[in-house]
């Protein structure tokens, strides 16, 4: 399980406490509760939104403690491209898209971001990140639509 999920739950935990290394302690904690706790343990429903849950609860939690003001995320287009092929110029140009993209993303509402980031970067269903977030699976939708047509028109806006 820990192999399985830790680096996207780190990459998560970092959306909210804005350092990578808190994010690898606040998940780590999170699993030392559940080893803690692995005699009494019971989960209803999805492994990967309880984890996913926690996770959250336990970077809110450590955002609380701290005063922290600000949340952020990691970059989620930041995979490494492949490059073989490709001119200069289209390299340029893709890195350039690449960053407006991610200035779109960054300048959303921060619960609409999240939804975007929980359902593009992390692969879960609406279902998942409604549990994670305790919102409806239509409210879910109504975000991922919304982020959709802000990107289409930021992006074709400007670099089309």
């Amino acid at each position: 399980m820990f192999y399985a999920y830790y680096p996207d739950l780190c990459r998560f935990a970092s959306s909210y406490v804005r350092s990578e290394s808190v994010a690898q302690g606040v998940v780590q904690d999170v699993f030392i509760d559940i080893w803690e706790r692995r005699f009494r343990w019971v989960i209803h429903g999805s492994l990967k939104a309880y984890l996913y849950k926690a996770v959250r609860n336990k970077s809110l939690n450590h955002l609380r403690s701290e005063e922290a003001s600000k949340r952020a995320m990691e970059t989620i287009l930041g995979r490494k491209e492949n490059h073989t092929g490709r001119t200069a110029e289209d390299v340029y140009k893709h890195s350039e898209l690449k960053a407006a993209i991610q200035n779109a993303i960054d300048e959303m509402p921060s619960r609409r971001r999240r939804v975007f980031i929980l359902h593009r970067a992390h692969g879960l269903t609406y279902k998942e990140i409604a549990k994670i977030m305790d919102i409806k699976p239509k409210t879910v939708e109504n975000h991922i639509g919304r982020c959709l047509r802000y990107l289409r028109k930021e992006i074709i806006g400007r670099y089309v």
